[in-house]
């Protein structure tokens, strides 16, 4: 079975290749969230009544909504569900490696989370 989350249309071009960096940053910076962390880049949050739905959090800011250690102790068991998966420890590996010329959005994204999230 496979879980991601894809880029934003408008972030990718014609050329965009899905590398499969979503799920596990994704995952990482809802993890962070949850902890009461600022996210990293902007995401899409299911809103309460003071926000509308579907607005973009602006990357840097606080969400508008209290964060959950119930919910942060499942993605932490979802990432730990996952530490085997061949492509999750390639990634890992990548990681702690210097950042190519032209890496991904979500590869650059989830090299700044990594040393938050530890």
């Amino acid at each position: 079975a496979e879980l991601s989350v894809p880029l934003p249309p408008t972030a990718m071009d014609e050329d965009f290749v899905e590398r499969g960096w979503s799920f596990l940053r994704h995952a990482l910076d809802a993890f962070m969230v949850q902890v009461g962390e600022t996210p990293v880049g902007g995401f899409v949050v299911e809103a309460p009544e003071a926000q509308t739905e579907g607005e973009a959090v602006p990357a840097g800011s606080a969400p508008e909504f209290a964060p959950s250690r119930a919910v942060a102790l499942r993605i932490a068991a979802a990432l730990v569900g996952i530490r085997g998966a061949p492509a999750i420890q390639v990634q890992l590996l990548l990681l702690r490696e210097p950042l190519p010329d032209g890496a991904c959005t979500e590869r650059r994204e989830l090299k700044e989370l990594v040393p938050r999230a530890s």
